[in-house]
């Protein structure tokens, strides 16, 4: 493939053509890139989003690929050939199969009614932190991002290594794009490693003063988020064990984002007589 791209001619885009449902399982980074005829084609890095192995990819891709075409044809361009490449980052080991593998109990004679494509995978794990921050990638973003995946399983090394991962976008952070980028990287810290508060705060000392405007924001909202969540799961506890709670009373409950009216609902909940005057409380404006 490699060989029949013109690679001077790579340029990342801002188009994303990931829909609402795709969005659950990936984001993507689109790259326009001219073959050796003058030919345009896209090459899009894909990320999952979550840390083990979808069960149909595939479908995921196919749903992915006939999204950007579907569009080409609206806009009335010519149809251009997508190489997807995944970028992937679980403990398990991804093993790549044909999607005509699933099928694969109707005999072989099925095999040429399923649609037959392939993607180019990337599995953090086969990589190491060396090679992805010095040698395989150059923009900034996808090397911070990419080194934080990586290591988002491994506590102990991602505690070590933050500072030195961040400063990677030291200049970065005083731009617009970067601070956006930043407080993404941040929360996604927050919610899906076990690293502490204080890692994360003493990784971030050297940020210049954008940046660390952003951290300290994000400790203020995280904060009370977290307290909020606290109140939510308090109340709902309370609620299903003196008159049990419903999904969509469940549902109501962690709609509910201000802190004063699941207060009011927690001192009602200790002399209410029924579980709709507690609920109530919540749906008052």
């Amino acid at each position: 493939i490699r060989s029949n791209l013109k690679l001077t001619t790579l340029k990342i885009t801002e188009s994303s053509f990931t829909d609402r449902k795709l969005k659950k399982h990936l984001s993507d980074v689109v790259y326009e890139c001219e073959t050796i005829k003058g030919e345009q084609t896209f090459i899009t890095i894909l990320f999952e989003h979550k840390s083990f192995i979808p069960q149909y990819h595939h479908i995921q891709l196919l749903r992915y690929l006939t999204g950007i075409w579907e569009l080409q044809i609206k806009q009335k361009r010519e149809l251009t050939p997508v190489i997807p490449v995944i970028v992937y980052h679980g403990r398990k080991k991804w093993i790549k199969k044909e999607f005509r593998y699933s099928f694969r109990k109707y005999g072989k004679d099925i095999f040429s009614f399923v649609p037959a494509f392939d993607y180019l995978l990337i599995d953090l794990s086969d990589l190491t932190d060396k090679e992805i921050k010095d040698e395989l990638f150059t923009q900034t973003a996808l090397r911070i991002g990419l080194l934080i995946q990586k290591n988002i399983f491994n506590t102990e090394n991602l505690r070590n290594h933050l500072k030195d991962f961040l400063m990677l976008g030291k200049l970065y952070y005083r731009k617009e794009k970067g601070i956006q980028f930043l407080e993404s990287v941040l929360r996604y810290l927050s919610y899906a490693s076990d690293i502490t508060f204080d890692d994360v705060e003493k990784s971030t000392r050297f940020l210049p003063d954008p940046g660390r405007e952003v951290f300290m924001t994000l400790a203020e909202q995280l904060i009370e988020q977290g307290e909020i969540i606290d109140k939510q799961n308090v109340l709902t506890k309370l609620i299903s064990r003196k008159f049990g709670v419903s999904d969509s009373e469940k549902m109501i409950i962690r709609e509910t984002d201000s802190p004063e009216m699941l207060d009011a609902a927690l001192d009602i909940i200790l002399f209410a007589k029924s579980k709709s005057e507690v609920i109530s409380a919540l749906e008052k404006t």
